[in-house]
């Protein structure tokens, strides 16, 4: 349920919120919240707060888990 309020959140805009309710999973090592975090720091799902090197640091710890998306 929390990944599914951060994927509301990221809907409605609340960015802040949604990397709130998925830091954590990604945190303990969850490829696909992990994936999720580099996508909102990316400016994906429109946040407009860039933060590349951050981004990447998360894409890259989802790749190394298999993550297929994270990998491209």
């Amino acid at each position: 349920a929390p990944l599914d309020d951060a994927y509301f959140a990221l809907r409605k805009g609340d960015y802040q919120n949604a990397l709130v309710l998925v830091m954590p999973y990604a945190e303990n090592g969850v490829p696909f919240a992990q994936y999720v975090v580099g996508a909102i720091m990316d400016g994906g799902f429109g946040n407009p707060d860039h933060k590349p090197d951050e981004a990447v640091k998360w894409y890259q710890r989802a790749a190394e888990k298999g993550h297929p998306e994270a990998q491209t």
